[in-house]
């Protein structure tokens, strides 16, 4: 049968790790401009029900397109690549897409978007969400574990010694070891709850361009 001390430890972990790692969230920053990037625009036939989308961002990312997909152990997601590096262009069919912005040099900056594809022609000029986890945070996190892993080692070896000595013990040993250990879980906590992770979410502007005149008016004539 397992011991009290360890079925403790294992519902313990996971909520102090958890509740000493605060959120921090702060003002997405300025809509970008509108802009059109110089890059080749493939042309797509108007009954392909097929629509360009052209995305730049702030920072050189790649796209990937989120999906949920079905498998025998039930729904999963499932990313894809579609650009490598922004600026690109995208051939996507009419409808709502989800896509995820992911910085190529920058880990930390990354967001994930709708784009609402309901023109031949859709332009996303967006700037990169950030996700910022200072090294204290982690830090912190990790005294955490480890004076929960050192207060249920400790409890349970002064339990196995006095099962095997037959006595009880005055619990001293135990005690001693508890103060240690939430001496540690405290310092930990602290640390972590003095560096928050900071979280920005991105913006997106998003627009169609208006469609190019043809010159000779209501005659239908092309010049």
């Amino acid at each position: 049968m397992t011991p009290r001390w360890l079925v403790a430890t294992s519902l313990l972990l996971p909520f102090a790790t958890s509740a000493c790692a605060p959120n921090v969230l702060v003002a997405a920053p300025v809509m970008p401009e509108r802009a059109m990037p110089a890059i080749a625009i493939p042309d797509v036939a108007a009954d392909s029900g097929l629509a360009r989308v052209i995305i730049t961002t702030d920072l050189p990312a790649s796209v990937f397109t989120v999906s949920t997909v079905l498998t025998r152990r039930g729904p999963r997601t499932a990313r894809t690549l579609v650009c490598s590096e922004t600026p690109c262009v995208l051939t996507l069919p009419y409808g709502d897409h989800e896509l995820e912005l992911t910085a190529l040099d920058v880990l930390e900056r990354n967001s994930t978007v709708i784009a609402h594809v309901n023109a031949s022609t859709v332009v996303l000029n967006h700037t990169l969400g950030r996700v910022h986890a200072p090294g204290g945070q982690a830090a912190g996190i990790t005294l955490v574990v480890l004076g929960v892993l050192g207060l249920a080692v400790g409890l349970g070896a002064a339990a196995s010694e006095s099962k095997s000595s037959g006595t009880s013990t005055d619990g001293t040993t135990a005690a001693a070891v508890g103060l240690v250990g939430f001496g540690v879980i405290a310092l930990g906590a602290a640390l972590a709850a003095a560096n928050p992770t900071v979280e920005q979410p991105g913006t997106t502007r998003e627009w169609s361009p208006a469609p190019a005149r043809v010159a000779g008016g209501s005659f239908g004539l092309r010049f």
